[in-house]
């Protein structure tokens, strides 16, 4: 009896994987061109401030500053290089 009810649940488990894989979206050239890179991540020494470089492939990037007590996040468009001092001074 439980092989009756094993061969049924192993061809419906093999379909569905078979469907999943091919309803998946593939990864083109043109995706690769557009995806960006982080660099340069610093954090404060008080942990209150996080600096980092968005930059893409080809182009000009940005420095993205966030300050974690109020939330708030500024971009620097073309920025790098952020240097955060020890007493967390930007």
């Amino acid at each position: 009896m439980k092989k009756l009810l094993i061969y049924p649940f192993l061809i419906f488990v093999i379909h569905a994987e078979v469907f999943a894989q091919s309803t998946a979206d593939t990864l083109d050239f043109e995706d690769l061109i557009t995806w960006k890179k982080i660099d340069q991540p610093q954090i404060s020494p008080n942990g209150r401030y996080v600096s980092y470089e968005v930059n893409p492939n080809h182009g000009d990037g940005s420095l993205v500053l966030f300050d974690q007590e109020t939330s708030q996040k500024k971009i620097f468009p073309r920025g790098k290089n952020a240097v955060i001092d020890r007493e967390s001074v930007i």
